[in-house]
């Protein structure tokens, strides 16, 4: 599955969360479930309103074999090995209470919740409903990003209890923040490179390295993103990488069939390495390149995207150097576009429905040139980052970007503090002009 990050006309919010109910469970909720501590259970709570997290945006942790995360929460989780996982970024210190929404539907069963160095164990009687639980109170002895992990103790009929949520009052709750979107996984960022007023991209030259802990299924690190496409590499698998070259039709369709030949993204020619090129669809249209290729972290990998307009239309072509060579991804002509290159930007996404998403995926970008029309190299030292990140799209803050030398490193995810902030500007050192011979 390939997604495509609309940074110039409209930023994608990225994968839906998959929605994973049990295959043995019906899950029914209703609107006031969140609010049943705030009644119920007054002895145990010290706020008047509860914060409800919920555990469609956790994590099955090492991964989601044994536990299932869905738009209920927990279910299947049959191995105590695994574990369910969820963040929240506390602002204020103090003691903090602690419910769950649980369900056991076939007996008796105990979970332990963890939160730092503080352990609560609660009992989970049957139900086939979900019902409030209190667990009990602990103290956050410092703000930040934190996460409850919640672990099986005892379970009955083969699995543990399903979760729902957790539900947090107390001092430690207020403003407290956590993801209430439908969504999951990283948000994107991106990183936009400003030509200089008046100079014109007839090529765009770009560096990147994939930081070794970001060799993580389902990341995509794109180099050379322009108003018509992007060229960057990906982790597909455990065992498949990806150099993916894409050129996207101006034709207003998610659907490849409904494009007039008016407006067709058209193959010119593809390099040795291109194991699959393709019309594409349900993200905009137009052709793709991909090149099963091992490429690995921590290697620094050069790209170069060509621009060369004409009455009709573009015809851009994509490199990228290995093997001491500049080799061809794929040379396609648009019909239908704008005559010079322009939107020129790197991306990090995270293309999964969530599995993974709480770990870190960066990258570093060096050396980002234009080439004119009359071959004069010109250093994009001025930028500005950009992250889907908002309350009704990715509620998260672990996203950043910092200068490093005559380039930035970015990254998202990891559930750490964010070093950067929407639309903020960043300036890069100056830098020598790479020796390149350009292609063609």
């Amino acid at each position: 599955m390939i997604k495509k990050a609309h940074f110039i006309m409209a930023i994608a919010i990225g994968s839906v969360m998959p929605f994973l109910n049990s295959c043995k469970k019906d899950v029914k909720t209703t609107d006031n479930e969140s609010r049943i501590l705030t009644t119920t259970n007054k002895n145990l709570l010290t706020s008047t309103v509860a914060d409800t997290i919920a555990l469609s945006n956790g994590y099955g942790i090492p991964d989601e074999d044994y536990i299932s995360i869905g738009s209920g929460g927990t279910s299947d989780w049959t191995r105590k090995t695994d574990t369910a996982r969820v963040y929240t970024t506390f602002n204020i210190t103090g003691t903090l209470d602690v419910s769950i929404m649980a369900k056991a539907p076939a007996g008796n069963c105990a979970l332990i919740i963890k939160i730092e160095d503080q352990t609560l164990t609660v009992q989970v009687p049957q139900n086939s409903l979900y019902t409030a639980i209190p667990v009990g109170t602990v103290n956050i002895k410092n703000t930040g990003i934190k996460h409850f992990e919640i672990i099986g103790k005892i379970k009955n009929g083969g699995y543990f209890p399903d979760v729902q949520s957790l539900i947090i009052s107390g001092a430690a709750s207020v403003n407290a923040y956590y993801n209430k979107s439908g969504y999951r996984t990283c948000p994107a960022v991106h990183d936009g490179y400003n030509i200089p007023s008046g100079d014109t991209a007839s090529w765009f030259y770009n560096e990147i390295k994939v930081h070794k802990e970001s060799d993580i299924v389902n990341s995509f690190f794109m180099a050379n993103g322009f108003n018509s496409g992007y060229f960057g590499i990906q982790v597909n698998s455990p065992t498949e990488r990806r150099i993916l070259f894409s050129v996207f039709s101006d034709y207003d369709s998610n659907d490849p069939n409904q494009v007039p030949a008016a407006y067709a993204v058209q193959l010119i020619s593809k390099g040795d390495l291109v194991t699959t090129e393709e019309t594409f669809g349900n993200e905009g249209t137009g052709r793709h390149a991909i090149a099963v290729y091992p490429w690995t972290t921590e290697t620094s990998y050069k790209f170069l995207v060509h621009s060369v307009p004409d009455t009709g239309g573009v015809t851009y072509t994509g490199f990228i150097f290995l093997n001491n060579k500049w080799n061809l991804i794929a040379k396609y002509y648009k019909p239908v576009s704008h005559p010079n290159m322009y939107g020129l930007y790197s991306f990090v996404e995270d293309f999964g429905g969530g599995l993974n998403s709480y770990k870190r995926r960066g990258m570093t970008m060096k050396d980002q040139y234009i080439v004119t029309p009359h071959g004069k190299w010109i250093q994009l030292t001025s930028s500005y980052f950009t992250t889907t990140t908002h309350d009704d799209h990715f509620s998260r803050t672990d996203y950043g970007n910092a200068v490093n030398g005559t380039g930035y490193n970015m990254f998202t995810g990891g559930f750490v503090p964010q070093t950067a902030t929407d639309y903020e500007s960043f300036t890069c050192n100056p830098g020598k002009t790479p020796n390149v011979n350009l292609p063609e």
